[in-house]
């Protein structure tokens, strides 16, 4: 593990070299760069920026062996992969850039959002702020971003607590449906047994019976397992629209978005096991 000085430095815009007076009273028009400082055993700077790609965003890395210029804010105890995995599964990369909502300040602060959240949920990693005043400012360009985007999460709660109840209600409407059924036949079956006269006849009632709801109990469970399927993929696909670009549980959208996966994978699985027994069942 890595102690690491986090920092911003304000570089310039191409179009404002000429005016470096002009950065200097006003940052905030200045081009953004991460600044991941380390001194042991020697000073190595690691930068991270936005690149302007033919108007899409990558998140670009620069390996400096020397000190880089820049107004520290916190520290970060992690390694450097940590930092270069991050860059890589930025929610911002890809995407086209905007000079008013989707800049270099959006990406920074979507960066530290990222590394906080990382650090919170990983262990041994830490990420302490040393200026929350300086922090603060620098996060204040993804405030709006974040209250829409926890907006859009609680809705899509809804969605995934709607999808849970209509799937639990089937299962509730299945389970009822077999229960008047399997009544129906077990009294069918004890009038039979109870007016037979020949003890042969009326086991044979009793084993028929049996029977029925045997088969009955079997095809409920393989309806309910099918409702389960549809309800964890429905579930499952709700959480992965919010967790491309917000994470789900307090974690970065790179770590949700495997759970995310694996939950896809288990519905389709449990769906595919379904079919499979069926077409047995056909066959």
């Amino acid at each position: 593990m890595e102690t690491f000085e986090v920092g911003i430095s304000f570089e310039d815009l191409d179009v404002l070299k000429p005016l470096p007076l002009v950065k200097m009273f006003n940052p905030a028009i200045s081009h953004w760069v991460l600044v991941f400082k380390t001194k042991s055993p020697s000073i190595k700077s690691y930068c991270y920026e936005l690149k302007n790609a033919d108007g899409k965003i990558e998140s670009v890395e620069t390996e400096r062996n020397h000190d880089v210029i820049a107004f520290p804010f916190a520290t970060y105890v992690g390694k450097p992969g940590d930092l270069y995995q991050l860059s890589k599964q930025h929610p911002h990369n890809g995407t086209a850039y905007d000079l008013h909502e989707n800049n270099c300040h959006h990406w920074a602060g979507r960066f530290l959002y990222l590394l906080e959240e990382y650090a919170r949920t990983t262990r041994f990693r830490e990420f302490s702020k040393t200026s929350h005043w300086a922090f603060t400012n620098i996060m204040s360009v993804i405030d709006k971003e974040l209250q829409n985007r926890s907006v859009k999460f609680y809705s899509q709660g809804g969605a995934i607590r709607a999808h849970e109840l209509a799937g639990m209600e089937r299962v509730m409407d299945n389970n009822l449906s077999v229960m008047k059924e399997n009544h129906t036949i077990i009294s069918e079956t004890n009038r039979a047994m109870a007016t037979s006269s020949n003890p042969i006849v009326g086991a044979s009632h009793f084993v028929e019976g049996t029977v029925q709801v045997m088969s009955n109990n079997v095809r409920l469970m393989a309806r309910n397992t099918s409702e389960m399927a549809k309800i964890s993929h429905a579930i499952a696909s709700d959480v992965a629209e919010i967790s491309r670009d917000f994470g789900i549980f307090g974690l970065p959208a790179f770590i949700s978005s495997t759970i995310v996966k694996k939950g896809l994978e288990l519905g389709g699985a449990v769906d595919s096991n379904r079919r499979r027994r069926r077409r047995g069942d056909d066959e």
